[in-house]
């Protein structure tokens, strides 16, 4: 919907929003691209592609509440807004929660980490096993492209979150 609005409202592709105001600020090295609907609308809720170094450059982003380089990308406002709106008791009465134990609470494509094994943790994944794990206690961040033969693939979603928090945990 987001991008529905902000296409007809700037009369601009949402895509080309994000990379004039966070992928070209950040310093991304590749246009970010998004797939679009038969209207010609950004799909930018499953359909952004980004490089993996980009994407970790933004995981750099989030983990510094907002900030690259000494340039804030994001209002830290909207950092801590991410922590302070977290609904747990609706993400655990939803059917996604069942298929992600990982997580105790979502917003804003950011899915929360569940336990104290990782707590205050958080991770945003994509179809076809894309992930980008970020634990700020351990100022970790793991990026990951991949290309499952199907788009979502709980089994190896859940081996992977295990080897990332494993990874990020142990640094």
């Amino acid at each position: 919907m987001l991008s529905i609005l902000t296409t007809r409202i700037c009369g601009k592709p949402a895509s080309s929003l994000l990379r004039k105001f966070i992928f070209h600020p950040m310093g991304s090295e590749f246009p970010a691209l998004a797939m679009k609907d038969p209207r010609g609308i950004n799909e930018l809720g499953g359909g952004l592609a980004v490089t993996t170094r980009d994407l970790a450059k933004f995981g750099l982003v989030l983990l510094h509440e907002g900030s690259i380089n000494n340039k804030i990308i994001l209002p830290k406002s909207y950092i801590s807004h991410l922590y302070n709106t977290l609904e747990p008791n609706k993400w655990q009465a939803g059917w996604i929660s069942q298929l992600t134990p990982q997580a105790k609470a979502y917003r804003s494509q950011l899915y929360f980490a569940a336990d104290e094994f990782d707590a205050g943790a958080f991770f945003a994944v994509g179809n076809y096993g894309q992930a980008l794990y970020i634990n700020p206690k351990k100022e970790s961040i793991i990026a990951l492209t991949s290309s499952y033969p199907q788009g979502v693939d709980l089994k190896r979603f859940s081996i992977k979150m295990k080897m990332l928090r494993v990874i990020a945990n142990n640094i």
